[in-house]
């Protein structure tokens, strides 16, 4: 059961740029600050958090919506100790985060999450880091230097420090490394992720009354043209343009 959505009233704080905000539930005082949140008008997402499954799933049964992303960053599924991830995918109406970029997560958890919660419920992000899209080299993540080598960005131990994704990237992944039907891919990188944030009204599908955005693919999910409120802004160059 998801928290009831007319009960986030929306105020002044933030003048309606914040729309969403991460929170381990088993912090002190988590419960007020997600009540806080709500009553503004701002998603609470369960993120960056240790949590057993109680916890987690007292959490998600309440003001905690949305997840950030799926997997990483939080108690893992034990089959005793089912963590925040036993959590999420016993969920029944949360909407969970995805860094599809093929190294975060492995496609057989990808498959396994979207049994679980379908494509309606899963939004893809990129995670994505300075490096993403540029050569390998090392480049700075807030404030730490970070490597990247084959499509991998590491801090100096080891720890993955974001991702060199583009979103073109993880629409290919889930189609071609899980098995996700293209349009239900396109889905979870374009409606899924406005409706989170309360903008499919006007973003995230093709509709009259909303903004022309827009991105054309050829077969093999390479971006052709971009258009962004109805202009054009990006297209490829072919050979003698």
């Amino acid at each position: 059961r998801r928290a009831d959505p007319s009960r986030c009233v929306p105020r002044d704080e933030g003048k309606g740029w914040i729309r969403h905000v991460s929170l381990a539930p088993e912090l002190q005082g988590a419960d007020k600050i997600a009540d806080f949140l709500c009553d503004s008008g701002v998603q609470v997402a369960l993120g960056h958090s240790d949590a057993d499954y109680e916890t987690a799933n007292r959490a998600l049964r309440g003001k905690f919506t949305h997840i950030t992303h799926i997997f990483n960053a939080q108690s893992p599924l034990h089959h005793r100790q089912p963590g925040v991830v036993g959590a999420v995918l016993n969920s029944e109406g949360a909407s969970a985060e995805l860094i599809a970029d093929g190294v975060h997560v492995h496609p057989a958890a990808i498959r396994i999450l979207m049994r679980c919660l379908g494509s309606e419920r899963i939004v893809l992000i990129t995670d994505a880091m300075p490096g993403a899209g540029l050569p390998d080299g090392s480049y700075t993540l807030l404030g730490q230097q970070a490597t990247v080598k084959d499509r991998k960005a590491l801090l100096p131990n080891g720890t993955l420090a974001g991702s060199t994704a583009t979103m073109d990237t993880c629409v290919r992944n889930m189609v071609e490394q899980v098995g996700v039907p293209f349009a239900d891919a396109v889905w979870m990188a374009t409606y899924n992720p406005a409706k989170v944030i309360g903008a499919d009204n006007s973003i995230g599908s093709l509709a009259p009354g909303k903004k022309a955005n827009i991105t054309v693919f050829d077969k093999n999910i390479n971006i052709k043209m971009t258009f962004i409120n109805g202009n054009l802004m990006y297209e490829e160059k072919t050979n003698g343009e």
